[in-house]
């Protein structure tokens, strides 16, 4: 994957009982090919909608949790500023 492909890097949070979980996402350019793994089923992509409807369906297919491993913010801030000036960071919440 290119960095040239990403618009934004969107971080956003989704409540699984009583714990909330990080996840991090791209919003990529319009017409690029799915990324490997991403959640593309309709049935997903329809209760994607359902349950984080404030975050777009596009970044929710190429979304991955922060399980098993922590979402340091600066850190991800850190490289998009060194690697991919251009590309912009969105908290969705």
């Amino acid at each position: 994957m290119l960095w040239s492909n990403i618009e934004a890097v969107v971080l956003w949070t989704q409540q699984a009982g009583p714990t909330t979980v990080p996840y991090v996402g791209l919003q990529r350019h319009p017409g690029l090919p799915p990324l490997p793994g991403s959640a593309r089923s309709r049935g997903l992509r329809r209760m994607n909608r359902a349950l984080v409807p404030h975050v777009p369906p596009a970044v929710l297919a190429d979304s991955r949790p922060a399980t098993l491993w922590r979402l340091h913010r600066p850190s991800i801030e850190a490289e998009v500023r060194h690697f991919a000036p251009a590309v912009e960071i969105v908290d969705a919440g």
